[in-house]
């Protein structure tokens, strides 16, 4: 899922990997 806009990609990099969550974007914060 990496259509999303660059700006969602910042803020969700930014923030803490929610549990709820488990992308590899995150996973790489």
């Amino acid at each position: 899922m990496r259509h999303k806009p660059a700006r969602a990609l910042l803020g969700i990099t930014l923030a803490p990997a929610p549990a709820g969550r488990k992308d590899p974007d995150i996973q790489q914060t």
